[in-house]
């Protein structure tokens, strides 16, 4: 799964909406919690079934951030499980049990719907002390969970933190994603906060950051953030360069009945070659990403062009 950037938008504004598929973002989420006003919430849910085809026509994932509040919750995932949905992003979790309902309603709608079942995925997150705290308990019940995330805005507060710095956070980040990947799954974010859109160079250096820390991908809340967070968060030509040079040396050591070898005054063996191999089957899946995103942009001029 490749979601490097994830392009948030108010499901309320349509017209944001209309231009998604343009953005090159690799998911776009449409929100019906926090950038929606309480009085919008119903008109929000109206719209989201004809917006899931919009925005997913450039060839985006699709994902809905649900409130977490269980009866809007409901209402929400009723409005949002329909064909062109790829995920459902769920906030503030702190409760087991309530991951273990937002499944089982998203699993019968699926079926109601006609839908494969298991097709929509699930991101976990976490914006609490207490959310933090059972994360481990949270995902032993979790079966469409794919990727965990901290929500840091949230958690400042909820830590009586007024100011931030990465060091301030990154205790908890580490600690998350090594919880996430203990059970498969992955995170995504920034070690700095992602509402800090001020320059491409900026969107770009602080994604790379938080990608040689092991994430895959961050949220944009701007599309001027898509472009930079697509390149961070994938392999450079020279990392794929040399992931192809350990792979070829390390497969020539094996022949040779060696179960290590050197290269470039490194030591290579099954563990560094194995992550060798990781890099190189993520790259192929960011170009595949790149190409489908491209045909269906290119589908979609085509047609309004009358070719």
């Amino acid at each position: 799964m490749v979601r490097r950037s994830s392009l948030i938008m108010p499901s309320i504004r349509s017209e944001f909406v209309e231009k998604a598929w343009q953005r090159n973002a690799d998911a776009i989420c449409l929100d019906l919690e926090d950038s929606v006003l309480e009085h919008q919430k119903e008109k929000a849910r109206s719209a989201i079934r004809r917006q899931l085809p919009t925005a997913g026509k450039g060839g985006s994932d699709v994902l809905v951030r649900i409130n977490s509040h269980r009866p809007m919750a409901a209402e929400d995932l009723d409005a949002s499980v329909y064909p062109g949905l790829s995920g459902i992003i769920l906030p503030k979790v702190e409760d087991p049990e309530a991951v273990a309902w937002t499944e089982e309603e998203i699993g019968r709608l699926e079926k109601l719907r006609g839908l494969n079942p298991g097709s929509i995925d699930m991101t976990l997150l976490i914006e609490s002390c207490l959310g933090y705290t059972r994360a481990t308990e949270i995902l032993s019940y979790t079966r469409r969970a794919k990727t965990l995330m901290l929500g840091a805005e949230d958690f400042l507060l909820d830590l009586g933190i007024t100011q931030s710095s990465i060091a301030t956070l990154l205790p908890a980040r580490t600690h998350l994603m090594i919880t996430a990947r203990a059970f498969g799954l992955e995170s995504r974010g920034l070690l700095s906060s992602i509402a800090d859109f001020s320059s491409p160079q900026h969107s770009f250096e602080a994604a790379r950051k938080a990608y040689q820390f092991g994430y895959r991908g961050a949220t944009c809340v701007h599309p001027g953030q898509v472009a930079p967070y697509n390149q961070a968060f994938a392999p450079s030509e020279e990392e794929i360069k040399m992931a192809k040079a350990v792979l070829e040396t390390y497969e020539q050591s094996k022949r040779n009945g060696k179960g290590s070898v050197a290269l470039n005054g490194k030591m290579i063996d099954g563990p560094i070659a194995l992550r060798a191999q990781q890099l190189v089957s993520f790259s192929r899946a960011v170009e595949e990403m790149e190409l489908r995103k491209s045909r269906a942009r290119n589908t979609v001029i085509s047609s309004e062009a009358g070719i």
